[in-house]
C-alpha cells in the first residue's frame, strides 16, 4: 500500500528533523503534510525536500502561507523581475531573476536558502535599518510584517543549515516507519 509508506516517511523524516533541529515533530509533520498537498504549487515534492524546508521554516520561525506568499512573487519572471529591479534599486541585492523563478518553480527548498543567503551577503543590518526601509524590504519578499523579516534574517547562520537538513533526512531512511509513527503520532 503506497499511503503507507508515505505516512512512514512522514513520520520518520519529521521526527529525523525535529531531533536535528530542536523543533516540535508534531509541527514538522503538519508542515510537511501541507507541503505535499500544495501539488498546484510544489509539484510532486518528496517527503525529503518538504522536511528540509518544514526544518528551516521552522528555524526562522515562518509558517508555510508566508513561506508560500514568498515564492509566489517570484513564480512570474516578469513579476520576479521587477522584484529583482526594487531590490537592486533599494538594497543593492543583486540576484538573477530568471534563476530565481526557476527556482521558485522547480525548487523551493533551494529558493528559500539562496533567497536569506543573498541578502545577508548584502550585509543589510535589517535591526538597525530604518522603519521605512524595513516595510519596504518586507513588501518586496512576500512577508506579513517586519517581525518576520527580522526573523527570517535572525542570526547568521541557522542552527542547522541545509546540509545539516539533508543529513537528518538521510538518516530518517535507517528509521522504522511504522513504529516511529506510531510511537510519536499514535
Amino acid at each position: 500500500p503506497q499511503n503507507t509508506t508515505v505516512v512512514e516517511d512522514i513520520a520518520t523524516t519529521s521526527v529525523a528533523v525535529a531531533k536535528a533541529t530542536g523543533a516540535s515533530a508534531k509541527d514538522l509533520k503538519d508542515d510537511i503534510i501541507e507541503i505535499i498537498q500544495d501539488v498546484d504549487k510544489f509539484g510532486d515534492i518528496g517527503v525529503d525536500a518538504a522536511g528540509r524546508i518544514a526544518g528551516a521554516l521552522n528555524q526562522l520561525g515562518l509558517d508555510f502561507q508566508t513561506f508560500q506568499n514568498m515564492t509566489n512573487k517570484f513564480m512570474n519572471f516578469d513579476s520576479a523581475a521587477q522584484k529583482m529591479g526594487d531590490l537592486s534599486a533599494l538594497f543593492g541585492i543583486q540576484m538573477d531573476a530568471m534563476e530565481m523563478t526557476y527556482l521558485a518553480n522547480e525548487d523551493q527548498e533551494e529558493f528559500l536558502f539562496r533567497m536569506r543567503e543573498e541578502i545577508l551577503d548584502a550585509g543589510l543590518d535589517v535591526e538597525n535599518m530604518s522603519k521605512t526601509r524595513q516595510r519596504a524590504l518586507t513588501d518586496q519578499l512576500g512577508l506579513q510584517s517586519v517581525t518576520q523579516l527580522q526573523q527570517l534574517m535572525r542570526g547568521e547562520e541557522l542552527r542547522v543549515d541545509q546540509a545539516g537538513l539533508e543529513a537528518a533526512t538521510q538518516s530518517a531512511e535507517t528509521m522504522d516507519g511504522l513504529a516511529t509513527a506510531v510511537e510519536q503520532f499514535g
